[in-house]
């Protein structure tokens, strides 16, 4: 059976059509696929384009309906919009689906059908306009694979992806960004100000500034803040950002990654209160054991001195050598325990633990150290007492080491409803080639 040539052949239930060589032209040529089927869904006629697309004879397709080359998921749609267009109840149609073709290959297309009238005006026939788009369909489904793969790697890892706009403040936020912060996806994403007003005040300007600073000098940055969720919650934040610029060297935007790091930042804190007690232990028995036994040491050997039990000249110098070497020796015990962990600082606090330790230190060092401590600072919590001990301690050993200073400074302040130490030197400083460098590595 021949495919039926609608330009020459008769409507259903009409008389011949004059013949058309210009639209047949167009009907052949066309570059998409044209099928005509009655309102059953019957195949009339088709264009070479559209056998192309499907794989079957005209013989072939002279006896199948449009299901036949529809995919199985997707013929339900196709007949009820069938129906809805022999009725009149829709003008036109058009939907993506897929297709079967003769050797079980699947592809997508887009449809775009309208029913043709016939001689009363009624719905006579229904023609098909078919693109194949199986192409664009698989790069979205990689796409939408990647983006799902992406999706599962910042999950996983706890890390998101942003994109700011320089320009306006918007920012793109990835779905796992939405999570760490805090946010509901269906809200949309906060601004940069109302980012930077959720980053406690002590570290959002230092955070601004830095992001600034980056731009303006066309370079990458990175850091870490702290972070008040919607829920109140408090977390530690890492980011890394990178501005772009457009091909004449604008600056088009900033994209970048954050991660969650609160739980590090926690085994961090652990860790040190951990070394801290361990520094406490240590301290306690080398101040209530290891010196208490070398001052009975020294003691006895006193004893034996008192005595005159040791008669030779070299006994009795052997013994004064044992008995400055136990004094000394308790000396030495006495300060690595201090060091270790000062008990003035548990006893009487911060202010009376440094004031110890600066003296000892001067005395050690030859370093002037100029201590200025509030004489009614109050009681810390006794973490944050030995956190700016060993701030001070640190400091003071690196200036010693490194700085080549005759003079420290050291100042206590009160600020914020908390407290701040600031230590200063007179040394060498860094080279200004070294310090840039250092800026952009951190």
């Amino acid at each position: 059976m021949k495919p039926v040539d609608p330009f020459n052949s008769p409507w259903p239930g009409a008389t011949v059509a004059e013949p058309s060589a210009p639209w047949r032209a167009a009907f052949e040529c066309a570059r998409v696929g044209i099928a005509i089927t009655d309102l059953d869904g019957r195949f009339i006629a088709w264009n070479p384009a559209y056998q192309e697309l499907v794989g079957f004879t005209p013989e072939e397709l002279s006896g199948m309906t449009i299901l036949d080359v529809t995919h199985e998921e997707d013929r339900d749609v196709t007949h009820q919009l069938r129906a809805e267009l022999a009725e009149s109840r829709r003008h036109d149609a058009r939907v993506e689906k897929r297709y079967r073709r003769k050797d079980g290959g699947v592809i997508w297309i887009r449809l775009t059908a309208s029913p043709l009238p016939g001689p009363t005006g009624s719905p006579a026939m229904i023609m098909a306009v078919i693109d194949d788009i199986t192409d664009r369909k698989q790069a979205e489904d990689e796409v939408r694979l990647s983006e799902a793969y992406m999706a599962d790697a910042q999950r996983i890892s706890r890390t998101g992806s942003w994109v700011l706009d320089p320009f306006t403040g918007s920012i793109f936020w990835s779905r796992e960004t939405y999570h760490i912060c805090g946010f509901d996806p269906d809200d949309g994403p906060p601004t940069y100000r109302m980012i930077l007003d959720r980053i406690p005040p002590d570290e959002s300007e230092r955070v601004d500034k830095q992001v600034r600073m980056a731009i303006n000098e066309r370079r990458d940055y990175e850091g870490e803040h702290r972070f008040m969720r919607p829920d109140g919650a408090m977390i530690h934040l890492s980011y890394l950002g990178h501005p772009v610029f457009g091909p004449r060297g604008e600056l088009t935007k900033c994209i970048g990654t954050l991660a969650d790091i609160t739980a590090r930042k926690r085994a961090e804190e652990r860790l040190v209160q951990v070394q801290d007690e361990e520094r406490r232990r240590i301290a306690r028995d080398l101040h209530e054991t290891t010196a208490q036994d070398l001052a009975a040491l020294k003691m006895n050997l006193g004893a034996l001195a008192r005595h005159g039990s040791v008669a030779s000249p070299r006994e009795r110098e052997l013994l004064e050598e044992s008995v400055a070497l136990a004094t000394r020796a308790m000396e030495d015990i006495r300060v690595l325990s201090y060091h270790l962990h000062p008990p003035l600082l548990d006893e009487v606090g911060l202010a009376a633990a440094l004031r110890w330790y600066v003296q000892g230190f001067s005395q050690r060092s030859g370093i002037e150290v100029r201590l200025a401590v509030p004489e009614d600072i109050d009681r810390l919590p006794l973490d944050v007492e030995t956190a700016l001990f060993r701030c001070v301690q640190e400091s003071l050993i690196n200036i010693h080491r490194h700085a080549n200073s005759p003079i420290a400074e050291i100042r206590v302040h009160r600020q914020h409803g908390g407290v701040s130490v600031e230590v200063q030197d007179r040394g060498r400083g860094i080279k200004r080639d070294r310090r840039r460098a250092s800026d952009r590595v951190r």
